[in-house]
């Protein structure tokens, strides 16, 4: 019986987001109405605030001087407003997209609409400082397998929007999502220590934090190391089994970097980056596909099977530069190991799937994966401005991959006699690449940039299988060699304006396939590989400060997308295909005022219309259909003012609003993941501070209007008439986070 919430009455719902609107546009409006006085006017010191160097195209430079569309979020903007998960970092880009497959630690992102839901592989590519972290293989699954660091030691997060296939390679089709962590200090000696702690209806959370900067030798020696602890104590209440925050977890993360400049021309750096992170059951709650109302009330789910995911990620880096006076000359060489255990009910699908053929009430998914990789890459950068400006680059990365996977079932609490499906999925990934670019600047304001990456993949899979639908493949291997390329042309109006055009491509590479078996004939079914997928961004934008006080960055893309991975479902299981064409259009725009010298608001936003342009059978689409999870609107807006400065002590108070129009989790005629639309919500966020020279009290309330927004939907166990199993918006949540400085 579904409970019948008032505030989720449509009035209400109207009434409430045009409130909140209003009050967001009305504080944008009056900071761009004010004229400031001269001596309230922007200081130059404050434009250097918008001044963020980034390191987006693999060398140091001004974010606003990057021919293409990024943003920027700094490690304290997250910690003040308790920004710790990764669905919650991504509501800070608008444009970008969460989808939760069961809670903390299995989240996939996409940027400007690239995503069909599920997707095979990663569209988004994730690094942590020059280190890729997941898999280009699509027999990883790690598309669904988020990095969790939140604000931790991190110094700033970028989003770059669009494929970043010349210097980023495979799986950048979509865009970048880079953390640069906090570098050592050659001479600071002092650290943080940090403690946060939130509640809401639900439960409590709390988080522990220090970093500390040792340097060992002046200007030659320095280490930091840092730590994290953290509790969440979850949101969601599994009925079946009685058990409430079943969704609660433990997360470590531990940091020791070393920086070591022997020379004047030599700079050594080596990272160790630990996380250990355990969620007890999943985070998920059922709605109805029908009505799209919770089924079981707020916060609730009913699984027969307990859920669990545990992830352990080691990160090892060492890197070099070397100034070679007229070029910088950088090495760096990565290790990753990534082990992920999870535990996935699946009592929705499995017995309408099975009880034709044995008695079976409750199923389950039990699945491991073990990643070992390596990768290398060694690159020439020109140093400083001028006439010809060059990165010439080669990359290098070997995968190996271990997945287990198991599905069980059960009848009156009795584990059946025989596995449903047993399959040990050994796989190799190797990736060899070289690429260029190069800038030529035909005037003072005008400049052109072309490059190109040449990648190789070499592939190989088997599959050893068991059970009723599991087979085995004695093995296959797959090579390809592709290209991507990138043109700019940038032209600056003047120091502080500029309009750029942009084309770029990216990929995902392709591969041999799982192979599953007809329980009823024992044949093959699917198809035996799948291709790479391949795309084109054509992108126009300006980046403009009208007013010392004001700046605005507006771009307008197109992507056209061919050749798209799918995930098939066969007799429950997924395997890999292509199929259809997609094209993805829009704008997005970021405009900040700072008319007072306390006072900064923003707002940003993203239009995006993204859609088939050629049906894609195998998953249900349609010509013209919309891509799941893009919304067409997605508008955030903030403002913060310093209310005193009293010495090094300071007070200011801030509040955001973010909205999302609706979505779909699928394709409307898809037999294996129904149709479910998720609507439109808006948030709205409150913050105060309390700062002198050694410490921090930051406050914040969250979803202040209790919204029940969701974020995310997946419907891959519904097609035998189960529920969606929806993400949703933490509830109202205050929290308090202490910072003190040594």
């Amino acid at each position: 019986m579904t409970m019948d919430n008032p505030k989720d009455r449509p009035g209400a719902k109207r009434s409430r987001a045009a409130a909140r609107a209003a009050l967001a546009t009305t504080a944008l409006a009056s900071a761009l109405l004010l004229t400031p006085s001269a001596n309230a006017q922007a200081t130059s010191q404050e434009q250097a605030a918008d001044d963020i160097v980034v390191t987006a195209q693999k060398r140091d430079e001004s974010v606003r001087d990057v021919p293409q569309s990024i943003v920027v979020v700094t490690g304290q903007t997250l910690s003040s407003q308790g920004i710790q998960r990764l669905e919650d970092l991504t509501a800070q880009f608008p444009g970008v997209s969460s989808y939760s497959f069961g809670g903390a630690g299995q989240t996939q992102i996409n940027v400007r609409g690239i995503s069909v839901g599920f997707d095979t592989a990663a569209t988004v590519a994730t690094y942590v400082d020059d280190i890729p972290f997941g898999s280009g293989s699509a027999y990883s699954g790690l598309s669904q397998i988020g990095l969790e660091l939140g604000s931790f030691d991190v110094q700033r997060v970028e989003l770059l929007r669009g494929p970043q296939g010349t210097l980023y390679g495979a799986s950048a089709l979509g865009g970048l999502l880079k953390y640069v962590l906090t570098p050592p200090q050659m001479n600071t000696l002092g650290g943080i220590l940090q403690f946060e702690g939130a509640a809401n209806e639900q439960s409590e959370s709390y988080a522990v934090r220090g970093a500390l900067n040792l340097p060992i030798v002046s200007d030659t020696l320095a280490v930091r190391v840092s730590g994290l602890h953290a509790y969440d104590g979850g949101m969601v209440d599994n009925v079946a089994r009685g058990e409430s925050n079943i969704d609660h977890y433990d997360k470590q993360v531990g940091r020791v970097s070393v920086a070591f400049a022997p020379t004047e021309r030599l700079t050594l750096r080596a990272t160790a980056l630990l996380q250990r992170l355990d969620r007890h059951g999943s985070s998920e709650v059922y709605y109805s596909v029908a009505t799209g109302r919770p089924i079981y009330g707020d916060w609730k789910n009913s699984q027969p099977n307990a859920s669990r995911f545990r992830q352990k990620a080691e990160l090892f880096s060492f890197g070099g530069e070397y100034d070679l006076g007229f070029a910088s000359l950088q090495a760096t060489v990565g290790r990753q190991r990534l082990i992920n255990d999870y535990v996935q009910d699946a009592s929705e699908a499995y017995p309408a799937v099975f009880g034709a053929f044995f008695p079976i009430d409750a199923a389950s998914i039990t699945s491991r994966l073990s990643l070992h990789k390596t990768t290398a890459e060694v690159r020439l950068a020109s140093k400083g401005q001028r006439k010809l400006e060059y990165i010439f680059g080669l990359y290098y990365t070997d995968e190996d991959i271990i997945k287990f996977q198991r599905v069980g079932g059960t009848f009156q609490g009795v584990a059946l006699p025989i596995d449903l499906g047993r399959f040990d999925i050994p796989a190799t990934y190797r990736e060899y690449a070289a690429y260029g670019n190069a800038t030529y600047r035909f005037t003072d304001r005008l400049d052109a940039t072309v490059g190109v990456r040449v990648s190789q993949n070499d592939q190989s899979f088997s599959q050893i299988g068991s059970g009723l639908i599991g087979v085995s493949n004695p093995g296959s291997s797959a090579k390809d060699t592709v290209a991507t390329y990138l043109g700019t042309v940038r032209y600056h109006f003047s120091r502080d304006n500029m309009l750029y055009l942009r084309a770029a491509s990216g990929y995902r590479p392709g591969g041999p396939n799982l192979v599953i078996s007809d329980p009823a004939t024992g044949k093959s079914l699917g198809a035996t590989a799948f291709k790479n997928d391949t795309l084109w961004n054509y992108e126009v934008g300006v980046k403009l400060r009208p007013l010392p006080w004001l700046t605005t960055d507006i771009s307008a893309f197109r992507i056209d997308w061919k050749d798209i991975q799918l995930p098939r479902i066969v007799n429950g299981i997924g395997v890999f295909a292509n199929g259809g064409t997609a094209r993805s259009e829009g704008v997005e725009f970021a405009v900040t005022a700072r008319p007072l010298r306390a006072w900064t608001t923003t707002l940003s936003g993203a239009w995006i219309k993204s859609r088939l342009t050629e049906a894609a059978p195998d998953v249900g689409g349609i010509a013209g259909e919309r891509l799941p999870n893009a919304p067409r609107w997605s508008l955030n807006a903030s403002t913060d003012y310093e209310l005193f400065r009293s010495g090094s002590l300071s007070g200011s108070v801030g509040a955001s609003w973010k909205y999302v129009s609706d979505r779909t989790a699928s394709f409307n005629g898809s037999g294996s993941a129904p149709q479910y639309v998720l609507p439109s919500f808006d948030t709205v966020d409150l913050r105060a501070s309390l700062t002198n020279a050694h410490w921090d009290v930051s406050f914040y309330l969250r979803n202040v209007f209790d919204t029940r927004g969701q974020l995310s939907a997946t419907t891959n166990f519904a097609f035998a008439g189960g529920p969606a199993r929806v993400t949703v918006v933490q509830p109202r949540t205050v929290g308090v986070v202490l910072t003190t400085h040594f």
